[in-house]
């Protein structure tokens, strides 16, 4: 399994760039109409869609993307927090419905906590119960040893 950041593959043009690029567009237009991602964003939708893109990216946004030979798996979208540079926000976990029950979701938790702590973060927060794989990666990684504070919807789970 491979995982790669979708502002890198923008930034070096990775041959996988246009097919993420339509997967993270349809994310972006199709999310949850009221959810905290679609209200901050929603006054971005209408500008021309590499804009779009910019405009997420220099707001902290991005994707950690799952894929194995070439074949996408999913991806965990996160913001980093605009008020504490140590925290990341993660707010849409997504599994391809063919790779589904096979414990991806775990998976791409643990692959992604440890790239985030080789960056310098120090704090995860899953978001609210409004996308079922965030709920459900949220209730794992509230049981399990991740090395980061996992902070979890009212209430704070120290793994330590």
């Amino acid at each position: 399994m491979e995982m790669k950041y979708f502002s890198d593959l923008r930034r070096v043009k990775d041959q996988n760039y246009e097919q993420m690029r339509g997967f993270m567009l349809g994310l972006i237009k199709n999310s949850v109409p009221n959810s905290e991602f679609a209200i901050k964003t929603r006054g971005l939708w209408n500008l021309e869609e590499e804009v779009l893109i910019s405009s997420l990216l220099q707001r902290g946004y991005d994707a950690a993307i799952f894929s194995q030979d070439n074949n996408f798996l999913g991806h965990i979208a996160y913001q980093e927090d605009a008020s504490d540079k140590s925290r990341v926000n993660v707010f849409s976990v997504y599994i391809a419905p063919s790779e589904r029950k096979k414990g991806l979701a775990y998976k791409f938790a643990e692959e992604l906590i440890q790239n985030l702590r080789k960056k310098g973060y120090q704090k995860i927060n899953i978001g609210k119960e409004e996308n079922i794989f965030t709920a459900k990666i949220a209730k794992i990684l509230g049981r399990k040893q991740s090395g980061l504070k996992i902070l979890l919807e009212k209430q704070l789970a120290c793994l330590l």
